[in-house]
């Protein structure tokens, strides 16, 4: 509705300028609109409430030797951040949030009660300074996960289905979305995420992407790829969090449930969160 009316504004403005220009009178009404009768009148509805795209592009994390650093979104020059000693990152609605004030208290993390209020739109609910995260969540009515990694260490480092924003660090996710915007269904965000990998296929291999439903030999290279994109479903989906649903590829995908953004968690010696650009023609390239 905004960009509407700023177009609408701008075409007034230009029709002003045009007429000042020329010499002419601008007419005291604008003319309406043309109707096709032909063409039947579709209600265009707009939510009451649309979550802006979260903050997390660009965002890194490493523990190397006991040594947390970080790199935020809004950092000048994306230089990292020596972090104090058991940093833990904290998300919510999605977002990472350049805080570190949580704290653990006989293994239970410690949230900032007006910090994650105020991030959330909520007046305070305690006039304690900090609540355990899960009596936080309960009075905020939101969803919370705390993730600390040691259900994938005890697979053997396998990939975890539990809740997670990032392997190899402790983190906290809480959020909470308003019931008026529906989030995507599984099979919604699987559609929409096969659709894009058609387009990074055929902009990485400059062709029509042509469906394989045979499992290649090779565990790479384009016909992987084709398969790949072909058989994906929701049978994929390793584990949603409030706000993302966490699609194994040759790395994860976090494809957001109340917008078209799509990230990717790549998980090296850094942990890297960065948005995908599907018509870039790199998003299948083997990392490296």
């Amino acid at each position: 509705m905004r960009r509407t009316m700023s177009l609408a504004a701008c075409g007034i403005l230009s029709a002003m300028l045009f007429y000042h220009l020329h010499g002419a009178v601008l007419p005291e009404k604008l003319p309406e609109p043309v109707t096709d009768p032909a063409i039947p009148e579709t209600e265009t509805v707009t939510p009451e409430f649309l979550p802006e795209p979260v903050i997390l592009d660009g965002f890194m994390h490493e523990d190397f030797l006991g040594e947390q650093t970080a790199v935020f979104p809004w950092t000048d020059g994306f230089e990292w951040q020596t972090m104090p000693e058991n940093y833990i990152p904290l998300f919510v609605n999605g977002s990472v949030t350049d805080c570190v004030s949580v704290w653990m208290q006989d293994g239970t993390p410690m949230l900032p009660v007006a910090f994650v209020c105020e991030t959330l739109g909520e007046e305070p609910v305690s006039e304690d300074e900090f609540l355990p995260a899960d009596t936080l969540a309960e009075l905020l009515g939101a969803d919370y996960f705390y993730y600390n990694d040691s259900e994938r260490c005890e697979n053997q480092m396998r990939e975890s289905p539990d809740p997670h924003m990032m392997y190899n660090a402790e983190h906290v996710m809480i959020g909470k979305y308003p019931d008026t915007f529906t989030a995507k269904t599984p099979g919604q965000a699987v559609d929409y995420l096969h659709e894009q990998l058609i387009v990074a296929y055929e902009a990485m291999y400059e062709t029509d992407f042509v469906p394989l439903l045979e499992k290649p030999e090779k565990p790479y290279g384009q016909d992987w790829d084709r398969w790949k994109i072909s058989t994906i479903d929701t049978d994929d989906i390793l584990c949603e969090t409030d706000r993302f649903y966490v699609i194994p590829y040759a790395w994860e995908f976090y494809v957001d449930k109340y917008t078209d953004e799509v990230y990717q968690m790549y998980n090296g010696l850094a942990n890297t969160i960065t948005r995908v650009e599907f018509e870039s023609g790199s998003v299948l390239a083997p990392a490296g």
